[in-house]
């Protein structure tokens, strides 16, 4: 996971230099992905966006029919939401890990 756009991301290291808060973020990925034996941030972002494609263009289908424009508003709605639901969990996951490492 590339983890240069979380460098002054997080307020617990947004202090530290920047080596240092590459090295820690580094360190919490590599914590992440241990604890599954599927690498964790790619399903992540694969299942949400299905998720969420499936229900909101199932749900419309479902109460409009197949009506195009109606499902395409839906899918990129579906995408949009995927892409903010799957950046909150990563950085959930993240703040929880970078915390721990801390603690240590």
């Amino acid at each position: 996971m590339d983890v240069k756009p979380y460098i002054d991301y997080f307020e617990e290291i947004a202090h530290l230099e920047r080596d240092k808060q590459f090295d820690l973020l580094e360190q919490a990925c590599e914590q992440i992905n241990a604890s599954s034996p599927l690498p964790v941030f790619p399903l992540i972002t694969h299942l949400v966006r299905l998720g969420l494609l499936l229900l909101l263009l199932g749900g419309s289908y479902l109460l409009f029919g197949l009506t195009i424009w109606i499902l395409a508003l839906a899918g990129v709605l579906g995408l949009l939401a995927a892409r903010v639901v799957s950046s909150e969990i990563t950085d959930t996951l993240i703040r929880k890990a970078l915390k721990s490492l801390l603690l240590e």
